[in-house]
């Protein structure tokens, strides 16, 4: 597997020897750095690469016959469901069924850290909705696909103000025996560009993000005050960030420039933050692009990222890119990548992170939103950001007239003397121009202003060692940038309530799809056989005619 910021598995089944110790070897190989220009990421990150076992692992034992995964695509007033079921035995199955049933969910504080689903419903909640798809045989070694759909009426939908969820279990029996169960979370809500006017629409209200990029690493405890370093692996370690980006009216997460933890998306979901993921082509090149996607490497690590977090409805956004040269190469990558996008999903909105120092980048024509970072006054545009982010912004909205200008990155490091002023009067300098164009306005068009980042953090650039631009400290207190952001994101985001008081509901009806392959018999019968007789016919017509001996008329 290559790519270490996403999951994979395989089947240890053949390799493990009863009754003995069974011992997994890793080997984890991270070339030296611009030695390879066909790996992601090809160069220094700016974040710290924690080599290794950085996330858990699990050796999972399964019923031969065993639910593989169950994916939700939602709707503002529906749920398609597919369920995909593996038989890895040596047999044919006759009498499967496959059962699927919509629970109501409600996270409360003893619930909130509890990585299981079910623990989300209270155990007298009555199920909203169920079906079941039987007389099924399944062959041996073999996968099988089951569709269907639970229309609602008064459902409750997901948005960051009150993230209402469900709970979906899927149960495998044979002849009536249950052999394998899988359970998980959705939310029902829709993200969109209005089709009117370049503004970001949430199950169809305007809205307008703030936010703050995190980092997949342990802060607290400081060590000699630094980021202490390691990435968290727990819940409640995802629960101090989510904390900290609520403290500050923050409603958006930018994971950095890698796929979330499992763990902060768990949370997300149940508390109402957004999420822009995205995959870790950062500072690519003509060049590397172009070795990259012809190896396939981007296109693995997005569907790796979009499957693995295809039912958590606080993903709104996959990025592509991040601060990435080249036109041609880059347009046609990120074409790629969308139609991939896509493909597997489709319900998230696309983009990637441009150079606000070229506000007419055009290589996110095919992209949903138009993605910049924005650093006037810090790395160009004279010595004071107002003016030249007033411009580029207007710059990239005439660009991209239709789309949403969402603002991935604004920010500065806490000057080596210490002093918290400096920071403060970047945020103050340069939040003006996002807010007085913010697309919750009638003539709006900013979708998002995002602030790197929300802690400090180690990075692997030579030279700088640790990245100073969090709105909080190491030791947890917030800095004056922080004070700065807290009032003004509160203009736009209310402040958040601790465990938000929400118990999904409403009513659904079942609405299984037929076998897609029995479905294409019957449409092939339906539709195509009665265009295969006309078509006969008329051919036949046309041949009696080219065939048919001429009668001869004889002049009188």
């Amino acid at each position: 597997h290559e790519g270490g910021y996403t999951p994979f598995a395989f089947d240890s089944s053949k390799a493990l020897v009863d009754g003995q110790d069974n011992v997994l070897a890793v080997r984890v190989y991270d070339p030296p750095k611009g030695t390879r220009l066909d790996v992601v990421p090809w160069y220094y990150s700016d974040w710290w690469e924690y080599e290794g076992i950085t996330a858990p692992v699990w050796l999972e034992a399964s019923n031969l016959l065993h639910v593989v995964r169950a994916d939700v695509i939602p709707h503002l007033d529906a749920a398609d469901i597919s369920v995909v079921v593996e038989n890895s035995s040596n047999l044919d199955m006759s009498g499967v069924a496959v059962n699927v049933e919509v629970l109501p969910a409600e996270v409360t504080d003893s619930n909130l850290l509890n990585l299981d689903p079910l623990s989300l419903v209270r155990t007298d909640a009555p199920t909203i909705a169920a079906m079941s798809i039987g007389d099924i045989t399944s062959s041996a070694h073999n996968t099988f696909v089951r569709d269907g759909s639970f229309v609602f009426a008064g459902a409750d939908r997901w948005n960051v103000k009150r993230p209402a969820l469900y709970v979906l279990g899927v149960y495998v029996s044979v002849d009536g025996v249950v052999v394998d169960s899988f359970y998980d979370t959705f939310g029902l809500r829709r993200i969109q560009v209005d089709p009117t006017a370049p503004r970001l629409l949430l199950n169809g209200d305007p809205i307008a993000f703030t936010g703050a990029a995190v980092h997949n690493e342990q802060v607290m405890p400081p060590a000699n005050g630094a980021p202490r370093g390691g990435t968290p692996l727990t819940a409640p370690d995802q629960l101090r960030i989510v904390q900290q980006a609520q403290a500050v009216n923050v409603d958006l997460l930018r994971t950095n420039h890698v796929p979330a933890n499992p763990f902060l998306l768990m949370l997300a979901d149940r508390l109402g933050l957004a999420v822009w993921e995205e995959i870790p082509l950062n500072h690519f090149t003509p060049e590397t692009f172009s070795l990259v996607m012809q190896r396939g490497l981007p296109q693995q690590m997005l569907a790796e990222m979009a499957l693995r977090d295809f039912n958590r409805p606080s993903v709104l956004f996959h990025g592509f890119a991040n601060e990435s040269t080249g036109v041609d190469e880059r347009t046609s990558a990120m074409t790629k990548l969308r139609d991939l996008d896509r493909r597997i999903d489709g319900t998230r909105l696309t983009g990637q992170a441009m150079y606000g120092s070229d506000p007419t980048d055009p290589t996110s024509a095919p992209l949903d939103v138009a993605g910049y970072t924005f650093y006037y006054g810090i790395f160009y545009g004279g010595p004071s950001p107002e003016a030249g982010t007033s411009n580029a912004l207007a710059l990239a909205h005439k660009t991209y007239p239709h789309k949403p200008v969402m603002a991935l990155e604004f920010g500065d490091w806490l000057p080596f003397d210490g002093s918290e002023d400096a920071q403060r009067q970047v945020f103050r300098k340069t939040y003006p121009a996002f807010a007085a164009n913010l697309d919750i306005f009638p003539a709006g068009y900013v979708g998002s202003t995002v602030w790197w980042s929300l802690q400090d953090y180690w990075t692997d650039v030579p030279g700088i060692v640790v990245e100073r631009f969090g709105l909080f400290r190491p030791d947890g207190g917030m800095r004056a940038v922080g004070v700065e952001a807290q009032t003004s994101f509160g203009r736009v985001t209310a402040p958040a309530v601790a465990v938000p008081k929400v118990i999904s509901g409403g009513q659904a009806v079942a609405v299984p799809v037929p076998e897609p392959s029995h479905f294409a018999i019957h449409l092939a019968y339906v539709l195509v056989f009665p265009c295969l007789l006309v078509g006969m016919l008329v051919a036949g017509m046309l041949a009696l005619r080219r065939f048919r001996r001429p009668r001869l008329r004889h002049a009188t």
